[in-house]
């Protein structure tokens, strides 16, 4: 928006966008919301609708199966005269009226090579008989060789049976076994035809909107309900004959979809193009023990009716709205402009220096209004706040003075090394810490833990500033009173990190490393928790990084176990301990020190003593620094074994 433009137009533009954008994001959520909810209405049907018609569908396989299953336990009990199996079958169709046939067929083997497969079914009001083994080879069949492979009962892929029962059928078929020179052998197979026929009836009766339907699927993809009768008893998983017949004879692509989930007894809800264009939501799932699958197809223009009119009455209400509020912004805008125009005119003559100036009179309780009376005050109170500002400032240096004190004072808890060092003749130290502010989380300290053995410790606070400082020294106090608990520094680091990680709810950690040093025998017992490397510098070798394995740092995690590594000395040896400060101290370049230039540093200061060695290398963190601010307090330690006096 241009700055240019009036106070009237900008509230307009800006007020008007603003609404009109609030209320179409408004808008998107009712139609969304309301869109959603008809989905969730539309799962719920399909859901009661899927277990209705898995009741119906359930109730009549199930009660097939189980009697044609009882029939086959029955043939294998003891083999059957021909008018035993003709009473079988009789009461078979007498006391299920839904079973249109039932046949028995033999395995020939041996002893009965001839194929037998008597057969009942229904003619009219009677039964009639007569032995499929007679007219054609039932053995290569798909309902007597499918249960066979699979050594279990199954239902067939539906079929129309033309000249029989003209309609659509189902068969089950069921193996049966029987004992044979102490081998159970397969004897035949008893099968039910099932008619389909009731599942028009069933499906058809069941209303899905306006004009949305339903289709029944096998378990291999087969449709034997649909309300377009050409596809009926079609083939719809993804095969190329399938695919090819979507475009050659209008096969609906979402079938094919549906197909490949059915076999996998998959539930969903899907949007989906019909290839006439119409965009539906399609529902699917698992209907019946047989594997079968119930598609429900919902148009989206009768399932998002009542969405989409709900949108509109919304939308014309939201656009009548839009154009009132512009109208009130611009009768509103009329009486603020002018007083606007006077409070800036006497807000550039103040801008001048002319405090002096006579503001418009403040009558109006609003914006504007409160604009002029704050206009007066600033008059009035500008010797006040100039006063102030010169409180704050004695209020700054007030503070930098305590800061100074408190940078004192924590230069106070770190010793001071006395020179020369008190090392009965073993052993030369000496340590600085230069903080980067006022005050820093750095410190180092050293003890003797008995007649013998020497304690040292470098640490590095996380964080800066006052926090650090007294995190710092409570770690610091902490680890003194810890120290001659053991001479084993994991010990005491384990003990350190369990009271500190305790109450730590600031998160804060510190890096230690500790060393034990038995000035008698040279060993030094350490351990490092996640702090920089030391580094030795041995007398006839090139110096190096004392590594170790990598521990966790003290005060992070309270349930922690630290190790304790061993390193053994030698007369003339050196070891430095430091902390980050030294290897990542930057130039204005934005380089680092770094490790290289550290070890290199050493090596040049071999013969010097402990505190020319810490003066020498600070200097030289300085001198590379070559003015840049200290982003780090940095923290020197040398350590110089001598020789036994």
């Amino acid at each position: 928006m241009h700055p240019r433009h009036s106070v009237a137009t900008r509230l307009v533009l800006s007020i008007g966008l603003g609404t009109t954008l609030v209320f179409a994001l408004l808008l998107a959520s009712i139609q969304w919301y309301a869109r959603h909810m008809l989905e969730q209405d539309a799962i719920a049907d399909a859901k009661n609708i899927i277990r209705s018609a898995s009741n119906q569908i359930a109730s009549l396989l199930d009660d097939t199966t189980w009697v044609i299953e009882k029939a086959a336990v029955h043939l294998e009990e003891a083999p059957l005269s021909a008018s035993a199996l003709q009473r079988l079958q009789q009461g078979v169709l007498d006391n299920h009226p839904q079973i249109y046939g039932s046949a028995v067929a033999f395995q020939p083997d041996q002893e009965a090579p001839a194929l037998y497969a008597p057969y009942a079914w229904r003619q009219q009001d009677t039964i009639a008989f007569r032995d499929l083994g007679e007219s054609y080879n039932y053995l290569e069949k798909n309902w007597f060789q499918a249960p066979l492979h699979q050594a279990q009962p199954r239902w067939s892929e539906p079929y129309f049976d033309d000249g029989g029962g003209d309609s659509l059928m189902t068969t089950y078929s069921v193996p049966f076994y029987r004992m044979q020179g102490g081998v159970r052998k397969l004897a035949g197979v008893v099968t039910a035809d099932l008619e389909l026929g009731w599942l028009d009836k069933a499906l058809t009766s069941i209303k899905v909107l306006d004009t949305g339907y339903m289709f029944l699927l096998t378990q291999e993809g087969q449709v034997i309900y649909h309300p377009s009768r050409e596809h009926v008893l079609r083939h719809i998983t993804k095969t190329p004959a399938a695919e090819a017949a979507v475009h050659a004879q209008g096969v609906d692509p979402g079938l094919i979809q549906l197909g490949q989930r059915v076999v996998q007894g998959e539930t969903g809800f899907i949007a989906h193009t019909t290839p006439s264009g119409a965009k539906v939501r399609l529902y699917y799932g698992p209907v019946s023990s047989a594997g079968w699958s119930l598609g429900i197809v919902f148009p989206e223009n009768e399932l998002f009716r009542g969405a989409n009119q709900l949108t509109l009455v919304a939308a014309i209400i939201g656009v009548l709205g839009i154009l009132l509020i512009v109208l009130i912004i611009v009768a509103v805008s009329r009486t603020i402009t002018q007083p606007l125009r006077d409070l800036a005119t006497a807000a550039q003559h103040i801008s001048t220096g002319d405090f002096n100036t006579l503001l418009p009179a403040a009558q109006a309780q609003d914006e504007v209004g409160h604009l002029s009376r704050t206009l007066v005050k600033m008059q009035t109170d500008l010797q006040s706040h100039i006063g102030a500002l010169l409180a704050a400032n004695s209020a700054r240096e007030r503070i930098e003075s305590e800061l100074s004190v408190a940078h004192a004072i924590q230069m106070t808890l770190v010793p001071k090394v006395p020179q020369p060092f008190p090392g009965k003749g073993c052993i030369d130290l000496c340590a600085t810490l230069e903080p980067a502010k006022e005050v820093g989380g750095d410190f180092y300290d050293w003890f003797w833990l008995d007649a013998r053995h020497l304690g040292l410790v470098v640490a590095d606070v996380s964080g800066k500033g006052v926090p650090a400082a007294l995190f710092m020294a409570m770690s610091r106090t902490l680890l003194k009173s810890l120290v001659f608990e053991a001479l084993d520094p994991a010990h005491t680091l384990g003990r350190l990190n369990a009271q500190l990680a305790a109450d730590n709810e600031q998160n804060m950690f510190v890096t230690i490393f500790y060393a034990v040093i038995d000035v008698e025998t040279r060993r030094m017992a350490w351990a490092n928790a996640g702090h920089n490397p030391p580094v030795l510098v041995p007398e006839n070798a090139a110096a190096y990084f004392l590594q170790g394995r990598r521990q966790l740092v003290v005060g992070a995690v309270q349930e922690c176990v630290y190790h304790t590594e061993t390193t053994q000395l030698s007369p003339g040896d050196r070891l430095l301990l430091y902390t980050d400060g030294v290897t990542e101290a930057q130039n204005n370049a934005g380089d680092f020190y770094g490790e290289q230039r550290l070890l290199a540093a050493l090596e040049n200061l071999k013969h010097g003593s402990a505190a020319q060695t810490t003066a020498a290398l600070s200097g030289a963190v300085r001198s590379f620094s070559a003015g840049a601010e200290q982003s780090d307090d940095i923290t020197v330690m040398a350590v110089h074994l001598l020789a036994t006096p």
